[in-house]
């Protein structure tokens, strides 16, 4: 796995400038309207960049005058700078015709720790033009609509570094399982063969868990293990093709004590969404970053102390970023995989917190009772 080490940007949204770093846990906390969710979907953006959809992503939000931080009229452009530990991606976007984004800039380098690679005002990571001369590589002569990432070509290693950039970025994944009233797609009939890879709202559920039995039947035993765990009543999933069109596969599951079959109808809002997050983080082969909004949503207590074993698992192989209102959820992690989201005069901040910092206080409250209690910050204001 490769792993992001850092990321800043300037002129997304609602975030004028900000520097973040990132471990194998990152959990967001504040106030509705901090920005939370607006980090989030910077990486939706990334992902689509490196998958060749930059142009899709742009216009599906509304325009580039939509995603610069208010408007063109007083952000000209978008930068985005991206640490994996030896080495590094930049790309700035600027507006053009059609209120669409297109690259002015794009790079890739190795980032040796030191001097050379720092975040520079107004917060983006810059090279001086020596150490950019020495070490990277300009994509592309700018103006280009889609990333050049695939096309660097050089003898100095800068092809792997561009490989391994785009690859990692297009594994990055936002999920969210919002979606489970009667007609949510997850519950209805769909295509056998639509099982390579979660979908990112849980439409395919039925057809990836059916896949992961046969492929993976260790990893399926877990899933099942950790819904029985929140839901004791559930014996396991019924998973066979459809008999009157073997092309299709519904989600069904069998109750502990009656052999009759249930579709997924039977089940309450916050056992179907557990199902999608405990098929989600159990999975054999993860996404290099895990983005959830509000995973918590529909959730018991219980179920959300079981939710935090799984993020914490499926951290030690993949990455995972989660915003979150819940204070009991926010228990159960450390000080420092909190980052803490504020916004004051229509700019979004973003702070971790310090788990030196907050020793003493941590010995009588926890770190709910602390937010709860504006200690951690992250409150309306």
């Amino acid at each position: 796995m490769t792993a992001l080490d850092c990321i800043a940007v300037d002129g997304y949204k609602s975030i004028r400038s900000a520097k973040i770093d990132l471990g194998p846990i990152n959990v967001l906390i504040g106030a509705n309207g901090a920005g939370k969710s607006n980090l989030l979907g910077l990486f939706g953006l990334l992902a689509d960049l490196a998958d060749d959809r930059l142009q899709l992503h742009v216009g599906r939000q509304g325009g580039a005058d939509a995603i610069l931080h208010f408007g063109r009229k007083k952000t000209q452009a978008l930068r985005i700078s991206l640490r994996f530990g030896l080495y590094a991606y930049t790309s700035v976007l600027v507006s053009s015709a059609g209120d669409t984004l297109v690259f002015e800039d794009e790079v890739v380098w190795p980032a040796p720790p030191g001097p050379r690679f720092e975040a520079a005002p107004p917060g983006v990571f810059t090279l001086d033009e020596d150490a950019l001369r020495a070490t990277g590589v300009a994509i592309g002569s700018g103006g280009h609509k889609e990333t050049g990432l695939s096309s660097v070509r050089d003898s100095q290693g800068h092809s792997e570094i561009a490989r391994l950039v785009a690859a990692t970025m297009r594994g990055w994944r936002r999920f969210h399982f919002h979606d489970t009233g009667a007609s949510a797609p997850m519950k209805q009939k769909r295509k056998l063969d639509d099982n390579r890879a979660l979908r990112t709202e849980g439409d395919n559920l039925a057809p990836f868990l059916f896949s992961l039995k046969a492929s993976a039947p260790s990893s399926y035993r877990r899933i099942v293990e950790a819904v029985r765990a929140v839901a004791p009543f559930f014996d396991d999933f019924s998973l066979a093709p459809d008999a009157v069109n073997p092309d299709v596969i519904q989600l069904a599951w069998r109750h502990k004590t009656d052999d009759a079959l249930f579709t997924a109808d039977a089940l309450s809002d916050g056992t179907l969404r557990f199902i999608c997050l405990a098929t989600l983080l159990l999975q054999p082969e993860l996404p290099s970053l895990i983005v959830i909004d509000e995973p918590e949503l529909g959730l018991h207590p219980f179920a959300i102390t079981q939710l935090a074993a799984l993020v914490r698992s499926a951290a030690t192989r993949s990455q995972v970023l989660l915003a979150t209102q819940s204070v009991t959820l926010l228990d159960q992690f450390n000080a420092d995989e909190v980052i803490v989201t504020e916004r004051s005069n229509g700019e979004s901040t973003f702070r971790r917190l310090d788990d030196q910092a907050l020793d003493e206080w941590r010995q009588e409250y926890s770190l709910g009772e602390l937010w709860l209690k504006n200690v951690l910050g992250g409150r309306p204001r």
